[in-house]
C-alpha cells in the first residue's frame, strides 16, 4: 500500500506488501488505508445464474494481444497471465515464466523454435471484444485499443502443417493440423534454456526452470472422417536432449491429422509480482471499474533463454473494465512511467469514463501526460489524475498535482459536469481558493482539489488539517458540488479546523493519537460546512465516506482499542467493543454534520477493519474490510461465506449490509481462501448486489471463483474483483491482472 505514514521525521512507504504481514497490516490500519470515491450508481442489474456463469467461466478464452509497436518488433503476438508472459514471433515463442513474491521474484525464459519452418505470417483470429491500452512513457510510445484475439495461427510454417494456439478452460493450447499427404515429420521443436527435458512415464513433456517444473500434457491425435473423430496413436518423442517430434502411428493419409497437446503453462507456479486492486466503481449497466497497481508485467520481449534476474519491475497503475455478468474484461490498461505508480481511487461518469488518482514517482519524461492539470512533476511523489474514455481506448487527459514534497490522491469523485475531485495528502502543495491556502505542519496535510470538465486547470485546491498528521482516504461530492471527506488526524482542536460536529474534542490516545473525522466542503471550495472527530481514547481512523439524497454522511473505518466507554457508540449495529487488536466501525453523520444517526462496530476477538462503505437506494449501508477473527466471535450472517477460511496471518476479507436504521446487520459474511486476503473498497447497483474489490494470497482452489474475467490466479498477490447478490450469495468472484 503506497501510504505514507509517519514515524518521527522519517515517511514510511507502505505499498502492497503491507498485505504480507501483521505487522504491516496493523501499521496501515494505523494510519488509514487509502480508499477512493463511492459512485452511487442506479444500476438495474439482474441476477444471473450461477451455474451459467460459472460454464461461460469455465470456457473463456485467453487473450492474444497483437503488436502494434508496444513491444519488440519481432514479437507478432503477446499473452499475459499472472505468471507467465508468452511472445510469439515467426521463429517460434518464448515463454517468461514467474515465480514468487515480490520480495524474491525470479523468472526464467524459454525458447521454442520451429525447426526447418518458414513462417510468412501469424494471423490474429476471433478478435475478442477486450482492449488493451499501454500509456506509459511519452505520447509517441503510447499504443491504445490495441485488438485482442481469442486465438492466432502460424500459416503453414512448415509445407501442409498449420500451427494454431488457443485456449480452453484457462490453458494454453497448440494444435498441428496436417493436411492430406503432408508430413507430420516435418514437425521439429528445438527447446533452449530449460535445466532438462524429458517425457515423464504419463507421456508428457516436462523440463525444469529455476521457477519450478513446467509440462506439455501428451498429445492427442486423430481424424475427422465422415463425420466422426477417430483416434490415432501417437506421442512425444525426443530427438536429442533439446529437440522434440511426434511418433504418429497409422493414420489415413487421404484426410487432414489433428496432434492436440495441451501447455499447462498457469495454475502451478507463483505469481510473478503484487497485482493489488484498491477501488471499485460501477456504472448504470452493473460493469465494474478497477484500479490498482501491478508490478507482474513483463515490460521487455526476453532475448536471453534461462533464468532471469530482471522479473519485475517497478509499479504501473491498471485499470480495468468487467462486464456486468463478470466474465471478461471489455479493457484493460496500464498508466505509468519509468518509477512507481499506483492507483488508488477511481470513479465513472454517467458516459462511462473513468477517472483515476493515485501517486507517482515518474517525471513527466516518461509519464503519459496530456492536457493537464499540470504537466510538470513537482516533487519525489506527486498525485497523479487521469481520464480514460469509455471505449477504454484513449486518456482524454492526464496531469500531476503536487508540490515540492510528497503528495498522494487516494479517492476521486465526479460529478454531473464531469468535474473531478481529488483528496489525500500532502506536504505542501500549490493552493488556490480553498479551504486552507495555508500548511499547517505536522507530518502531513489533507488536501481536496477540484479538476475542471477538461482536465486543463484546477479550479481549487487547499489543505485541511492541524498541527499533527491529517490524512483524507475518502471522498464523496453532490449534485452541487459540495464535497464530505473522511480520514485520520492526530491534531487537535486547537489546530484542527473544527466546526459544528459531529465531535468538537479530539479523543485520540493510543500509539498515534489519531481520531476519525469527517468534513464538508461548500461547492466554491473556499470554505468548510462542517468538520468534527469521530474517536475513542485509543487510534481511530476514517476510511471511506458515501452520502444519501439528503446529504447524511455514511463512513466506514476502523478503531484500534476504543471501547464503548469512549467511543460515540449509538443505536447499533453492535454497541460492544468485541475485544482483540481493532474492530471495524459504521457510522452515519446527519446532513447538519452535528450530530451521529447512529454509530456501531462490526468485528470479532482478534483484528477487524473497515476499509469502505457503500449504500443503496433503501438507505442500507454495505461495508467491506479485513478481518482476522473467526466465526466464533465475527458476526457472520447470511453470507457470502459463513466459515472463516485465513492464513498464515490469518485474513480474510468481509463484506457486511446494515440496515437502513444501523440497528443491525442484515448479512455479513467472509471473502477469502487459505492464504491471506482483503478486501480494499465496496460498490453497490440499485438492485443491492455488491462489488467488492481488493487482493488475494490465496489458491485458486480455495478462493471463491465462481467465475470471473481471468483464470489464472497463482499465488503471490493478485488483484481480485466479486459481485456478491442481494441475496448474499457469491455471484461472480476471481482474481485478474
Amino acid at each position: 500500500m503506497h501510504y505514507f505514514g509517519h514515524y518521527g521525521s522519517t515517511p514510511i512507504d507502505h505499498r502492497a506488501a503491507t498485505w504480507r504481514a501483521l505487522g504491516l497490516l496493523m501499521a496501515l490500519i494505523v494510519a488509514g488505508a487509502p480508499i477512493a470515491a463511492k459512485q452511487r450508481s442506479v444500476a438495474e442489474v439482474t441476477a444471473t445464474d450461477r451455474a451459467t456463469i460459472a460454464r461461460q467461466y469455465d470456457t473463456l478464452p485467453l487473450s492474444f494481444i497483437e503488436n502494434l509497436g508496444q513491444i519488440d518488433r519481432r514479437v507478432a503476438f503477446h499473452l499475459r497471465a499472472s505468471n507467465y508472459d508468452l511472445y510469439f514471433t515467426k521463429q517460434g515463442h518464448t515463454l517468461r515464466l514467474s515465480g514468487g513474491d515480490a520480495a524474491r521474484a525470479k523468472a526464467h525464459v524459454i525458447k521454442v523454435q520451429l525447426l526447418g519452418a518458414a513462417t510468412e505470417r501469424i494471423a490474429g483470429r476471433k478478435t475478442a471484444s477486450g482492449v488493451v491500452s499501454y500509456w506509459k512513457g511519452s505520447k509517441a510510445q503510447w499504443r491504445s485499443g490495441i485488438p485482442t484475439h481469442g486465438e492466432i495461427g502460424y500459416v503453414q510454417p512448415w509445407s501442409g502443417i498449420d500451427l494454431d494456439y488457443y485456449g480452453r478452460s484457462g490453458k494454453l493450447e497448440s494444435v498441428y493440423t496436417v493436411a492430406p499427404h503432408a508430413d507430420p515429420a516435418l514437425i521439429k521443436l528445438r527447446y533452449s534454456g530449460q535445466a532438462s527435458l524429458r517425457i515423464d512415464d504419463a507421456g508428457n513433456l516436462v523440463y525444469a526452470t529455476s521457477v519450478g517444473e513446467v509440462k506439455e500434457t501428451a498429445p492427442i491425435l486423430y481424424q475427422e472422417i465422415s463425420g466422426g473423430r477417430v483416434s490415432v496413436a501417437g506421442r512425444y518423442r525426443l530427438l536429442d536432449k533439446n529437440t522434440v517430434t511426434f511418433d504418429v502411428g497409422k493414420y489415413d493419409p487421404e484426410h487432414a491429422l489433428v496432434i492436440d497437446p495441451t501447455l499447462v503453462y498457469s495454475g502451478f507456479i507463483g505469481g510473478s509480482g503484487s497485482d493489488v486492486g484498491y477501488a471499485i466503481a460501477i456504472d448504470s449497466a452493473g460493469n465494474a471499474y478497477v484500479t490498482g497497481s501491478t508490478t507482474s508485467t513483463a515490460a521487455d520481449f526476453p532475448l536471453a533463454a534461462g533464468p532471469d534476474l530482471s522479473a519485475n519491475g517497478l509499479e504501473d497503475v491498471f485499470v480495468a473494465k468487467v462486464n456486468a455478468a463478470g466474465t471478461a474484461l471489455i479493457y484493460a490498461g496500464f498508466i505509468g512511467g519509468d518509477a512507481s505508480d499506483t492507483g488508488y481511487g477511481i470513479a465513472v461518469d454517467d458516459a462511462g469514463n473513468a477517472y483515476v488518482t493515485g501517486g507517482t514517482e515518474s517525471t513527466a519524461a516518461s509519464f503519459p501526460v496530456l492536457i493537464g492539470p499540470d504537466l510538470t512533476a513537482n516533487g519525489n511523489v506527486d498525485v497523479f489524475v487521469a481520464k480514460i474514455n469509455a471505449a477504454g481506448t484513449e486518456l482524454v487527459y492526464s496531469g500531476y498535482i503536487g508540490g515540492g514534497d510528497t503528495d498522494q490522491g487516494n479517492g476521486i469523485a465526479v460529478d454531473g459536469s464531469g468535474n473531478a475531485y481529488v483528496a489525500g495528502l500532502t506536504r505542501g502543495m500549490l493552493t488556490m481558493g480553498g479551504p486552507d491556502t495555508s500548511y499547517n505542519g505536522g507530518s502531513f496535510d489533507a488536501f481536496v482539489a477540484k479538476i475542471n470538465a477538461a482536465g486543463s486547470a484546477l479550479v481549487y485546491a487547499g489543505y485541511i488539517g492541524g498541527n499533527d498528521v491529517d490524512v483524507v482516504n475518502g471522498i464523496a461530492v453532490n449534485a452541487s458540488g459540495e464535497v464530505w471527506l473522511t480520514g485520520a488526524t492526530g491534531s487537535s482542536e486547537a489546530s484542527f479546523p473544527v466546526l459544528i460536529g459531529p465531535d468538537l474534542s479530539h479523543n485520540g490516545g493510543g500509539f498515534l493519537n489519531y481520531d476519525a473525522f469527517v468534513a464538508k466542503v461548500n461547492a466554491a471550495g473556499n470554505t468548510l460546512l462542517y468538520a468534527g472527530y469521530i474517536g475513542g481514547d485509543s487510534d481511530d481512523g476514517g476510511t471511506g465516506i458515501v452520502l444519501d439524497d439528503g446529504g447524511n454522511a455514511y463512513v466506514s473505518g476502523y478503531t484500534m482499542g476504543s471501547t464503548e466507554a469512549t467511543f460515540p457508540v449509538t443505536v447499533g449495529p453492535d454497541l460492544t467493543y468485541n475485544g482483540g487488536f481493532d474492530d471495524a466501525f459504521v457510522a452515519k453523520v446527519n446532513a447538519s454534520g452535528s450530530a451521529l444517526v447512529y454509530a456501531g462496530y462490526i468485528g470479532g476477538a482478534t483484528y477487524d477493519a473497515g476499509t469502505g462503505v457503500a449504500i443503496d437506494d433503501a438507505g442500507n449501508a454495505y461495508v467491506s474490510g479485513v478481518t482476522g477473527s473467526d466465526e466464533s466471535s465475527f458476526p457472520v450472517l447470511g453470507g457470502p461465506d459463513l466459515t472463516h477460511n485465513g492464513g498464515k496471518i490469518g485474513f480474510d476479507g468481509f463484506v457486511a449490509k446494515v440496515n437502513p436504521q444501523g440497528t443491525a446487520l442484515i448479512y455479513a459474511g467472509y471473502i477469502g481462501g487459505d492464504g491471506d486476503d482483503v478486501v480494499a473498497e465496496v460498490a453497490v447497483d440499485n438492485s443491492g448486489n455488491a462489488y467488492v474489490t481488493g487482493n488475494m494470497q490465496s489458491s485458486t482452489e480455495t478462493f471463491p471463483h465462481i467465475g470471473g474475467p481471468d483464470l489464472s490466479a497463482n499465488g503471490g498477490t493478485d488483484a481480485f474483483v466479486a459481485k456478491v447478490h442481494s441475496e448474499e450469495a457469491l455471484i461472480f468472484g476471481d482474481s485478474f491482472e
